[in-house]
């Protein structure tokens, strides 16, 4: 086995050492410029933050205005007070009563090079000056100022402090336009202040898409007025696993289960623009996405009449023994998805919606519906016919709406992106997307949510692995060392802002290993990357805690044994266990 990089993390990483070593403060993820700068003795000086520091915009630029209204309502809770938000007046910005500190949001001298998203940051002893293109260069300019603040500032109370920022110019602008993770709520209903957590975690790294999915085998999570079954029936389950095999609806007789024996739930039209505004704010675009040929369980156990006609020994055959897909060689099926595509389209205001078309052509192969279709409109493939039945049901989303088509899904081989997977760690996966006007190494990072039901749970199935999907994308240059450092002390402010996070587990080089007689095998684990983390481990093949023995030199023995070793954190965290087998032969 190769040698493991620590857990959790996947992408390729930033070059560089920490940004400001003395205080421990790190920006995630790097920009792409950093100077600290000195005052005339040579020494670091620091900009301060106090009561009267006033965040200032320019009359004509609402969107300065917006965040700098919204710094001031994220910052609340740390500080103990709100942050004044006024217009920049020059004559009183170069007179002497010029504010003792401020930070000013302008586009004055924004660079086209910049884009929509880059930003330049000039903090100097008495002034923060935040310039951007546009709002989403300015929400990204706010996540880097609030990472330059000590960690407290992520506590949820009151705290009482001298807070600091370092002088320093920053210019940043992201490698990817398009930085995109997909939250799955159709398997588990995620409430609407879960879905907005999320949201709020993911902008403060910089992602700015997320592709909400909304109906899926697990559940169908959006009203249909035409179909108000699909909610009555298909958003509910009886139990808290999702179990595939369990034919929907769970009620015997196809009505609702009543409240007290079910859980799931759906998205009103209120939450789905709630949810949709939500993200706008925190320049992260939101995508509906839905299944458009697969995955339809609820669906078809709902309208059955909307399945493939096999017969009795192919039904048995299948998956589940049930069918998961759309039958393309029936008018009814086209009719009801076309009906479902109108209202969503009403329902999500967007511009894009991104559909799965996954081919099941060894299911329509056997259809006689499917076949007698492809025969009657004189097509060749099941591929063809499936590109027809896409297109008349995608016609019926509206001309504005720009459907994204993933059917081209390309699971990618993880080394081959440059990427190190730990096998405690992220269970989710990137693909590569490839649909017309996006990058073509644009990545998607899958967030699993099966068994997931609350927003600490969620949370921290996320962290900090979404970190370093995030500087995958934005930064330029890559180091695992420069990342695994930063996020090492980035550890502490996830604690002070009370958000649950995995750690790495111990790493070493081998899973198992050999020895003959006379030979000792040495068993090492790499230093945790946190001071706050200790690695604890036995030999006797139980798991350990923290009563167990500390690790703090190499493990040498003679004799076969299974080693288990894992991370456990001053507050009590544990990670996955790593395990080593020392296994004696002749």
């Amino acid at each position: 086995m190769n040698k493991l990089l620590p857990s959790l993390f996947f992408g390729l990483f930033i070059a560089g050492n920490l940004i400001h070593a003395v205080d421990a403060r790190i920006i995630l993820p790097k920009p792409t410029e950093f100077k600290r700068t000195v005052g005339q003795d040579k020494k670091g000086v620091n900009f301060t933050l106090h009561n009267q520091t006033v965040l200032l915009y320019e009359e004509d630029n609402e969107g300065a205005e917006q965040i700098a209204r919204f710094m001031a309502e994220a910052l609340k809770r740390s500080l103990g007070y709100t942050l004044p938000v006024k217009t920049f007046d020059s004559g009183i910005f170069f007179s002497d009563k010029r504010p003792d500190s401020s930070i000013l949001f302008t586009d004055k001298k924004a660079e086209k090079t910049l884009g929509r998203e880059g930003y330049r940051l000039n903090i100097e002893k008495h002034l923060i000056t935040a310039t951007a293109n546009h709002y989403a260069g300015f929400f990204n300019a706010t996540q880097t100022i609030r990472q330059l603040l000590p960690k407290e500032t992520e506590s949820r109370s009151r705290v009482n402090r001298r807070w600091t920022i370092p002088a320093c110019q920053i210019k940043d602008i992201p490698v990817e336009d398009w930085r995109a993770c997909r939250l799955d709520c159709a398997t588990n209903y995620q409430t609407v202040d879960n879905i907005k957590a999320f949201i709020t975690q993911i902008s403060r790294y910089k992602i700015n898409t997320l592709y909400w999915t909304v109906t899926g085998n697990g559940g169908w999570r959006v009203p249909i007025r035409k179909y108000p079954q699909l909610t009555a029936l298909g958003a509910w389950r009886a139990t808290e696993e999702f179990d595939p095999s369990q034919p929907f609806p769970t009620a015997k007789n196809g009505t609702p289960l009543p409240k007290a024996k079910r859980i799931g739930g759906f998205y009103s039209p209120k939450d789905i623009a709630e949810v949709l505004q939500f993200g706008i704010e925190r320049n992260v675009k939101v995508i509906p996405h839905i299944e458009l040929l697969n995955n339809a369980l609820v669906v078809t156990d709902i309208f059955p009449q909307l399945r493939c006609k096999l017969t009795e020994n192919q039904q048995k055959s299948l998956k589940f023994g049930r069918q998961s897909s759309y039958c393309i060689g029936q008018v009814k099926t086209a009719v009801f998805l076309e009906d479902v595509a109108k209202e969503l389209d009403v329902l999500f205001p967007t511009d894009m919606i991104l559909v799965d078309t996954e081919p099941q052509t060894d299911l329509w192969k056997n259809c006689i519906h499917c076949r007698e279709t492809l025969e009657d409109e004189g097509l060749t493939s099941y591929a063809a016919l499936s590109d027809q039945f896409i297109k008349r049901v995608s016609a019926s989303f509206g001309e504005r709406k720009r459907v994204l088509n993933s059917s081209f899904y390309k699971t990618l081989d993880i080394p081959a992106l440059g990427l190190k997977k730990s096998y405690n760690g992220w269970t989710g996966h990137a693909k590569k997307l490839y649909h017309p006007g996006l990058p073509t190494n644009t990545l998607l990072a899958d967030v699993p949510t099966t068994g997931i039901n609350n927003q600490e749970a969620l949370l921290g199935a996320t962290l900090p692995n979404i970190i370093a999907y995030a500087e995958r994308l934005w930064s330029a240059k890559r180091s695992y060392d420069s990342f695994s450092k930063r996020m090492g002390y980035y550890y502490e402010r996830l604690d002070y802002a009370g958000i649950n996070y995995q750690i790495p587990a111990p790493q070493t080089t081998y899973d198992s290993i050999e020895i003959k007689e006379g030979m000792e095998a040495k068993v090492t684990f790499d230093k945790p990357i946190n001071k706050n983390f200790a690695i604890y481990y036995t030999t006797d093949g139980t798991d350990p805690y923290d009563g167990s023995e500390r690790y703090t030199k190499p493990i040498t023995t003679d004799k076969p044994m299974t080693i288990k070793a894992r991370t456990i954190s001053q507050n009590g965290k544990q990670s996955r266990i790593t395990t080593v087998n020392i296994l004696k032969t002749k």
